[in-house]
């Protein structure tokens, strides 16, 4: 948070995000809303997760967790079905 919420975030070009595989992300030189505007509507439709200062690799993480908790769901079904059948 510290990043974002400082005076050079209001510098000219300052990068908002740095990025390892393209562009840096930096602050347009405009002064008119429809040229700022114009500048949001230039973007990538699909962003980086590094613009949220995420890890490159967070649907990876994302779903080894998913299949993690999946795992620990059907352990607990099956650990009751078993108990079903000894009793």
């Amino acid at each position: 948070m510290s990043y974002f919420f400082r005076k050079e975030t209001f510098n000219l070009n300052y990068p908002l995000c740095s990025s390892v595989d393209s562009e840096p992300l930096l602050i347009p030189d405009v002064k008119e809303y429809k040229d700022f505007y114009n500048w949001t509507k230039s973007l990538p439709n699909i962003e980086s997760p590094e613009w949220s200062g995420l890890p490159l690799n967070v649907e990876r993480i994302n779903r080894i967790r998913q299949a993690e908790a999946l795992i620990t769901r059907i352990k607990l079904i099956q650990e009751t079905d078993d108990s079903e059948l000894q009793g």
